[in-house]
């Protein structure tokens, strides 16, 4: 079964205990929730993802690296797109 972000940071804590433990704001993991972790998680800049699964861990959770970054993945991408600039944006037809 796949488990999506938002199960995974609820499993470590909440927004507020994980921003905490990665220093960033519970704002900022709400926008990880939404639209997966930063791009620098996937570059090896940061590195939340492994503190997540930690966070997971010490709670008596199980929970791996490769589940934390395929849910994160799962979200990204999943926002509105933007009209290309052949598409009029009030509907009508070019």
């Amino acid at each position: 079964m796949k488990i999506s972000i938002e199960q995974i940071i609820s499993r470590a804590g909440g927004p507020v205990e994980v921003g905490k433990a990665c220093g960033v704001t519970y704002q900022a993991v709400q926008k990880w929730a939404r639209n997966g972790l930063p791009r620098t998680d996937y570059t090896g800049e940061t590195s939340y993802a492994i503190k997540i699964v930690e966070m997971v861990q010490a709670r008596g959770g199980v929970c791996t690296l490769s589940e934390v970054m395929d849910a994160s993945r799962a979200r990204r991408g999943t926002g509105k797109r933007k009209p290309s600039n052949d598409q009029p944006l009030d509907g009508q037809a070019a």
